[in-house]
């Protein structure tokens, strides 16, 4: 069957991407739509397999830049047989020289095609960690850890979005050898800040008047993202300031955000806080662009996009001492860093940014110059063209 989305004449290699599914607000997926697209310009012809559907599927973003997107449509995660069925399907009538998954759905199937294909090599990609310092105890989460064991130990590379969670597999699979290449963000999808008329009609359309503190939080309503701990520190500054920001969450609702508007209407919050559903890119960052500052309190992290989005915008960040937040901003003094699970620290410094505009125009330029030099997409894709190259070169 020809592809229709191929551009390239004489590819070095062709490679099937697999991941679970496209759903926007998820920052490896988000990776994919901006690093896939970039692949071609060192001459690799990229394809991508979703398993699963998702409401608000991302992938026409691929599709628009020449990237091929098939939909395996797969009711459940766990419905392995259907899947291997239409991936050997699509292997019958494609040929591919790399297969490379991401989160663990797409690496779990990139290690079957090592046997419905054997001559096609496969790459993991390892975005979470954890797993040494709090090691699954759940039946769950043991058979996630078995099933890792015993099939991803094989592949031909291991690649980790962070040196921290290269650590944390090194220690607890006894994996060597892990690659690490940072995600990367798309510089040319930032757009010039919205003008003074623009910017008070995004944070009137949030319910932020002129002369609110507006703080911006882009991140899934998930535990480890810290929005609980987010919200103590504002009370503390309700009652020992006499001083209230006003916060606007943008993220995948889960059931966890039930229990942060009970939070917030115990603490008497509501009127301060805005949760709502993630939105495209186009409408984050004139959002994010509005904010006054973006606060990121994660307990634990293993990169961090949406933080190197922020930065990349220019607007103040704060940050959580942890895992990918620490390679993220080095020592570029990009970001206002507090302990995890600190609601005074945090509340000191959304305080402290509060207090001094001119370090706020410094934390900001210093953190668009450490995301703009350092982890630009094309930073990010000339090393995955690096671990490709090693892979397909003859032995």
């Amino acid at each position: 069957m020809p592809n229709p989305y191929s551009t390239l004449k004489n590819p070095k290699a062709r490679v099937l991407c697999l991941t679970q599914d496209l759903g926007r607000g998820g920052g490896a997926e988000q990776l994919l739509a901006g690093l896939l697209p970039e692949l071609r310009n060192h001459g690799y012809q990229c394809e991508l397999v979703a398993l699963c559907d998702w409401p608000d599927d991302i992938g026409y973003l691929l599709e628009e830049q020449g990237v091929a997107v098939q939909r395996f449509h797969l009711s459940h995660r766990w419905h392995f047989l259907a899947g291997i069925r239409k991936l050997r399907a699509l292997l019958a009538t494609r040929t591919y020289d790399l297969v490379w998954g991401h989160l663990f759905d797409g690496n779990l199937y990139a290690t079957f095609v090592q046997w419905l294909a054997p001559k096609t090599k496969s790459v993991i990609t390892l975005h979470t960690e954890g797993y040494s310092e709090s090691p699954p105890r759940t039946i769950k989460g043991r058979m996630f850890v078995f099933l890792e064991k015993l099939l991803l130990s094989r592949t031909a590379a291991k690649v980790a979005v962070s040196a921290a969670v290269a650590r944390d597999f090194e220690a607890f699979f006894g994996w060597r050898d892990i690659a690490v290449v940072h995600n990367g963000v798309v510089a040319s999808e930032v757009p010039p800040p919205p003008d003074d008329a623009r910017r008070m009609q995004i944070r009137a359309g949030c319910g932020v008047s002129p002369d609110d503190f507006m703080l911006v939080t882009p991140s899934r309503f998930i535990p480890k993202k810290g929005h609980a701990v987010l919200l103590d520190a504002l009370d503390i500054l309700n009652r020992e300031k006499s001083w209230l920001p006003k916060l606007v969450a943008r993220g995948l609702f889960t059931p966890l955000l039930d229990r942060l508007r009970a939070q917030a209407d115990e603490l008497g919050l509501r009127d301060a806080v805005n949760f709502a559903p993630a939105v495209p890119h186009s409408q984050l960052f004139p959002l994010i662009q509005s904010a006054d500052a973006v606060v990121i309190p994660s307990l634990r992290e293993p990169f961090g996009i949406a933080a190197a989005e922020a930065m990349l915008l220019g607007v103040p960040v704060v940050l959580t001492r942890v895992d990918g937040f620490l390679e993220l901003v080095g020592d570029s003094g990009g970001a206002v860093m507090v302990s995890p699970n600190d609601p005074r620290g945090l509340a000191d410094a959304i305080w402290l940014l509060k207090s001094d505009p001119e370090l706020r125009s410094r934390v900001a330029e210093r953190g668009r110059a450490r995301i703009a030099e350092n982890f630009e997409m094309s930073v990010c894709a000339s090393k995955w063209a690096r671990v490709f190259d090693r892979l397909i070169s003859p032995s």
